[in-house]
């Protein structure tokens, strides 16, 4: 660790010195690095907002990018992967639909010395990964249901309120958070047990079109959940068209995992009741993502992150409490997934056990590992001290920031994530 250390604080005083070269000057034209982006698919707005960030970033960093529309099909793929082998891109990323389908794929491109990133879902082999864990991102979805439900349902009886869970289980990840959010009941007694609403495809008119034959089956339904935010989408598209048959969103909420801007300013506008959509959790914003590709892809490239290395993406919750500082900023900073802990079964008792793990407890942690890798190590000074606690002071980040030089690096090295933190109860 102190090795690695002393690399990056050694990078950082020449970035000091410079700092406005810290977008390194572009490569002449044909020496750029090549990568490739496999996506998921691009049936929603928040998958193209992706790919177009992705490109603009790496395009901005004197990377040559590309991506391509992975059609939620494992098939086309693994054809666009060997594709991108043939072209001899440098970096290939792939957001996989069956990770499981693509160990050979894989194999291929490292076999030609190409540097593969799992994204999102974790291939049997990878060069570097950024994934999330599926479950518990479901189960934080739930912690933010949990919180509208005591605010709309107070005295809500158990197993009274009705739920549906719409799930589309082409791809590993839909079916691990479709499979959490069927325990809704367990989680949230007041819920009754789900109805499960098998969706046809990852679109806004699929979830439209379910919402419909639910409400004929099942008009009861108050409580919508989805891991799919063009899912989610469709359902709130059903609920507030001219025709529909419902008026009074009061008591009705709809959530979702994943979404975009457009999705919180429907959130936003819930608290008015002119819409039914009232909250989602997601693992970061575009922009942060798309920064995150290009810290890896140069990661693995320069050899900052060995190979098999995994990096853990947080959590962000957007309700009607955080909507505006999403849509102003682009992330919520405000709260974290402790604010939430208690909204569960178990959450108080977890909460209590941690006792005061906040972000100051989080923040007075790096303050002290900062100080001890400067009193020990002879490549740091006070200088550099002092850049990277501004790192961890601006705006109460839990993440830091991605546009700064500091920042990037101090997420690299640091022992213990915030969400591993709050894990541990606040020991180290």
């Amino acid at each position: 660790m102190k090795k690695f250390l002393a690399i990056l604080i050694a990078a950082a005083m020449v970035l000091t010195m410079a700092f406005t070269a810290f977008a390194a000057e572009a490569p002449e034209e044909g020496d750029k690095p090549v990568i490739g982006f496999v996506t998921f698919g691009l049936g929603g707005d928040f998958f193209q907002q992706l790919a177009d960030a992705y490109v603009e970033t790496m395009t901005n960093a004197g990377w040559e990018a590309t991506y391509t529309d992975g059609g939620f099909d494992p098939t086309t793929q693994i054809e666009q992967c060997e594709n991108y082998i043939a072209q001899g891109v440098d970096v290939l990323v792939c957001w996989s639909v069956a990770p499981e389908a693509m160990s050979s794929v894989v194999e291929q491109a490292m076999n030609a010395g190409i540097k593969f990133i799992a994204f999102v879902a974790l291939t049997e082999e990878f060069d570097c990964a950024m994934v999330s864990d599926d479950a518990k991102l479901a189960e934080a979805l739930l912690k933010e249901v949990g919180k509208w439900l005591e605010e709309t349902y107070p005295d809500a009886e158990p197993g009274s309120i009705p739920v549906a869970v719409f799930s589309e289980r082409d791809a590993e990840t839909g079916v691990v958070q479709a499979d959490v959010l069927l325990k809704v009941a367990e989680y949230l007694p007041a819920c009754a047990e789900p109805i499960e609403v098998a969706v046809t495809e990852e679109s806004a008119a699929a979830g439209q079109t379910a919402a419909e034959n639910l409400y004929i089956s099942n008009p009861e339904i108050k409580l919508f959940l989805t891991a799919h935010g063009a899912i989610g989408m469709g359902i709130e598209q059903y609920y507030t068209a001219l025709n529909s048959p419902v008026e009074d969103y009061s008591d009705m909420g709809i959530f979702c995992i994943n979404g975009d801007t457009s999705m919180a300013e429907f959130i936003k506008a819930s608290a008015e009741g002119t819409n039914p959509f009232r909250g989602m959790v997601m693992t970061g914003s575009v922009q942060d993502t798309a920064n995150e590709i290009l810290m890896y892809a140069e990661g693995v490239m320069d050899g900052t992150y060995p190979q098999g290395y995994v990096g853990y993406a947080g959590t962000m919750f957007v309700d009607a409490d955080t909507a505006d500082e999403y849509i102003e900023n682009g992330k919520v900073t405000s709260v974290t997934e402790a604010d939430y802990d208690k909204y569960i079964v178990g959450g108080e008792e977890e909460a209590a056990e941690g006792g005061a793990v906040d972000l100051e407890a989080y923040h007075a942690y790096l303050y002290q590992w900062i100080e001890n890798e400067n009193a020990n190590n002879d490549s740091m000074d006070d200088t550099m001290e002092a850049e990277f606690k501004a790192c961890i002071d601006i705006d109460d980040y839990v993440t830091f920031p991605g546009d700064m030089i500091f920042g990037v690096m101090l997420e690299t090295v640091v022992p213990m994530t915030f969400d591993e933190f709050v894990a541990a109860g606040g020991q180290y």
